[in-house]
């Protein structure tokens, strides 16, 4: 080959490559900060940028904001390494990739924990987003839940913790994209705070609750934790369909699968919605009669709604003598440095 062609070869090569360079130099990387959990109280188990630190990964996404939500980044793998949020390559996983910001361009990213959705209440499919309407999702949860066994999908499903984060409009001003997880659910779970010995609880269930609905959140740019935190209540959750129950199987006898004062077993997601006429009720077996509680109202004063991202604690009181079964329910609401509670009693014949 000609000295001279080589030559010019060579150097159009140097100034290719200087320019790519130039286009995709560390300034224009997308930098992710995970800022925390947007919330005064928490529904689940993941609670500040040290419960995100210990999951280790998210799934995120990001469209133009070119009025069509032409997909840039789709379902990619976020994963924590060495001090920092990167992001992993799709087909070789084993792989950290840098990704980079579209020239003069802006974007809305949408993430959500878990990475992989499988045994979750939510679906890929039922999360969509559009510039103008924002995040939604569109949940069905299960009529009847075993909290029996620890390999019951259903259950790991329900009791599995779901977050999301939605930055709007995220240009390359700082080239971090700061991010706050939101929790869409509310989270129940029981408590045994007395009860005779050798009986067995067979369910409990959940009358006039909303199983399926559509969460809408239109507004989140992003705000300094934890501001804004009224803008999240119930009403979030719309297209609430007929009312329905949730049955939770328990199966467990006292005290020698449950000790009193204890934990019935752990958290379970529901949608988020008013309790006007949401009650309670327990089957239980006791010296050889098996029978169901009285419809416990449950909502209170203190109490009128399941609110996103708050726990609410049911103790259970069965009664401890031979002539009658005391039905006490104890609505606990859990706030940030905050325990309160709340009864009801009820004679079971």
């Amino acid at each position: 080959m000609d000295r001279r062609l080589l030559y010019i070869i060579c150097v159009v090569l140097f100034f290719m490559a200087c320019s790519r360079d130039e286009v995709k130099s560390d300034k224009d990387k997308i930098l992710i900060d995970v800022q925390g959990v947007k919330g005064l109280s928490k529904a689940g188990l993941i609670e500040d940028v040290d419960d995100m630190v210990d999951e280790k990964e998210f799934t995120i996404n990001a469209y133009l904001t070119d009025g069509v939500d032409t997909r840039y980044m789709e379902d990619v793998w976020v994963y924590y390494f060495n001090g920092d949020w990167r992001f992993r390559d799709i087909v070789n996983q084993s792989n950290l990739i840098d990704y980079y910001w579209p020239n003069d361009r802006k974007l809305n990213f949408v993430a959500y924990m878990p990475h992989d959705l499988d045994k979750t209440v939510v679906d890929d499919t039922d999360i969509s987003f559009s510039s103008s309407t924002g995040i939604s999702i569109n949940c069905t949860l299960p009529d009847v839940i075993d909290d029996i066994t620890d390999a019951d999908s259903v259950r790991l499903a329900s009791q599995r913790e779901f977050i999301y984060a939605y930055r709007k409009n995220q240009g390359n001003e700082s080239g971090v994209v700061s991010l706050r997880f939101i929790h869409p659910f509310s989270a129940v779970k029981f408590k045994l705070k007395q009860s005779h010995r050798d009986l067995r609880i067979n369910y409990i269930m959940f009358q006039n609750i909303c199983n399926s609905a559509r969460y809408v959140n239109d507004n989140d740019t992003y705000v300094a934790y934890p501001t804004d935190q009224d803008a999240l209540t119930y009403e979030r959750w719309t297209s609430i369909a007929a009312p329905s129950t949730m049955t939770i199987n328990i199966g467990k006898i006292v005290p020698g699968d449950i000790n009193f004062d204890s934990d019935i077993g752990a958290y379970h997601l529901v949608i988020p919605q008013a309790l006007t006429s949401v009650k309670l009720i327990v089957n239980y077996t006791w010296d050889g009669v098996t029978q169901t509680s009285p419809a416990v109202a449950i909502s209170t004063p203190a109490v009128t709604a399941w609110q996103p991202g708050m726990k609410y604690v049911y103790s259970l009181n069965l009664g401890d003598n031979k002539e009658e079964i005391l039905f006490k329910v104890d609505v606990e609401e859990w706030e940030k440095g905050e325990d309160e509670g709340y009864e009801n009693d009820y004679d079971v014949q």
